[in-house]
């Protein structure tokens, strides 16, 4: 059961049941087709004596092209207030897509 914590700017703040899995990730794989986007997400643990990476695979999540697009306007937004607030965040370089 959910219950009202507190109200912030005429919203109420809701404290939702705990049941709802949380996942820290550091590595993400990216597929599209015509109908969907999906993000493979997992946590990646570096070996760099060995060169090895383990991926522990965590969720996937699948979305509308539509509501991919959404999210990425809705993401730049929040990074470009990060920034505004925090400076500039550095890319770590392990980015390789295309």
């Amino acid at each position: 059961m959910s219950e009202v914590l507190e109200n912030v700017h005429n919203l109420n703040v809701v404290k939702r049941d705990s049941d709802i899995p949380c996942y820290y990730v550091n590595g993400i794989s990216l597929g599209a087709s015509m109908y969907d986007f999906q993000f493979m997400c997992g946590s990646n643990v570096f070996d760099n004596s060995n060169k090895i990476v383990y991926r522990r695979d965590l969720c996937d999540i699948l979305m509308s092209p539509q509501h991919a697009k959404d999210f990425h306007t809705i993401l730049g937004n929040y990074i470009k207030e990060y920034e505004n607030k925090f400076g500039e965040i550095k890319p770590s370089g392990g980015y390789v897509g295309g």
